[in-house]
């Protein structure tokens, strides 16, 4: 499963590109992607350590907590392919984008966009399933490191110390915001359903 979503997020990358780069002015481009600008505050956390230090320490605790990595064998260990049906509709959804070019057609890009959704509805399956697998492993492999083959599961209990940023902000709203800066940026979002209608 996990192998499946690596492959159909690769194509998908492609479509994005693909569906960022339209520029045609004879159909509503918007149908298919959309941009939305943003703006991502960041609090500069390292810089307020080292402005005042003592401000800092007050917002600090020690926390102690389970730490694991759960790995499970990799695609070469299991020599895993993907399933005929999916890879080639991958290999299609390639074909598709590489023949519409830099001026595709309303239609082109609706074929396009229609198999990005199938595509998409696959990607959540193969997590779900995933998720599913990783649960029923970790389930098996119980209070030791992991099922020869199959996976390993390291756990330990961590401490680490942690800054409170969201009392400090409500307690320091005028410092905070002095350490905080706003980045703007344009974010491309590939629609989820389809507005129009294809003929199959």
């Amino acid at each position: 499963a996990r192998f499946e979503q690596k492959e159909i997020k690769k194509v998908h990358d492609v479509v994005k590109g693909f569906l960022e780069g339209l520029t045609s002015s004879t159909f509503d481009a918007t149908l298919f992607l959309t941009w939305t600008t943003r703006w991502t505050p960041k609090f500069d956390e390292a810089a307020l350590k080292a402005t005042h230090p003592e401000l800092y320490q007050r917002y600090v605790s020690e926390e102690t907590k389970l730490s694991g990595t759960f790995t499970p064998a990799t695609r070469r260990d299991l020599n895993l392919s993907l399933p005929d049906p999916l890879r080639e509709s991958l290999d299609l959804q390639r074909i598709r984008v590489e023949a519409a070019g830099q001026h595709p057609s309303e239609e082109q890009v609706r074929e396009i966009h229609f198999h990005y959704l199938q595509h998409l509805a696959l990607l959540g399956d193969a997590g779900w399933r995933e998720d599913r697998a990783a649960t029923t492993i970790k389930t098996l492999i119980g209070d030791h490191l992991g099922i020869d083959q199959v996976a390993k599961w390291t756990r330990s209990m961590k401490t680490a110390e942690k800054f409170d940023a969201g009392t400090f902000k409500q307690e320091h709203p005028d410092v905070a915001a002095a350490f905080t800066t706003v980045t703007e940026n344009r974010v491309p979002s590939v629609a989820d359903m389809r507005s129009y209608a294809i003929a199959r």
